[in-house]
């Protein structure tokens, strides 16, 4: 997951990645902010979206059904979460409803290759 230019609480993602051992912080004071990841090698029918603040447990659904599409991306509103630091994660959900691990953007899979966290002003 790589970021360019509130919820009901989600569960554990389990599995993933590793987290970076020290992940880059991105600033921004824009009014969003744009989430883009690779699709994985099977079919997929939607994708569900979360966020975190930064190292805490706790994640809360962002958007439940984001299309799948050849280069998948979300803009996030400022609105949408207001100020604060925040981690996000992606699921991918196929045909019969199964979903992935969530990949989140601190593991170190995540560019920069170190992970990375959104401090929004």
């Amino acid at each position: 997951m790589a970021a360019r230019s509130p919820g009901s609480p989600g569960e554990d993602p389990g599995g993933g990645g590793s987290i970076g051992d020290d992940p880059a912080g991105v600033s921004s004071t824009a009014a969003s902010i744009t989430l883009a990841w690779d699709p994985p090698p099977s079919p997929v029918q939607t994708y569900k979206l979360f966020f975190r603040i930064h190292d805490t447990s706790t994640w809360y659904s962002l958007l439940p059904d984001v299309p799948a599409g050849p280069s998948p991306e979300f803009t996030v509103q400022h609105t949408d979460v207001n100020s604060g630091i925040f981690d996000f994660g992606v699921k991918a959900v196929n045909a019969e409803a199964a979903e992935s691990n969530m990949h989140i953007s601190v593991e170190t899979t995540a560019q920069p290759d170190t992970g990375w966290y959104l401090v929004w002003e």
